[in-house]
């Protein structure tokens, strides 16, 4: 996982990173998971969640 926080806003981006789809709905079904979820308006006024899938990537 990576994490970035705007100081100016407070704003936080997390980025998670699965190999395969199948593992990311392990996490998704996950028990535990769920329960923290639905609990996550105690510590967030909100979420968006984007699944996307890396063809490559260009370092420098």
């Amino acid at each position: 996982m990576e994490s970035y926080t705007d100081a100016a806003s407070g704003r936080m981006v997390n980025n998670d990173y699965w190999q395969t789809r199948e593992s990311m709905e392990l996490l998704i079904n996950n028990l535990q998971h769920q329960q923290a979820k639905s609990q996550s308006h105690k510590w967030l006024s909100g979420y968006q969640t984007i699944i996307a899938e890396i063809q490559g990537c260009h370092k420098r």
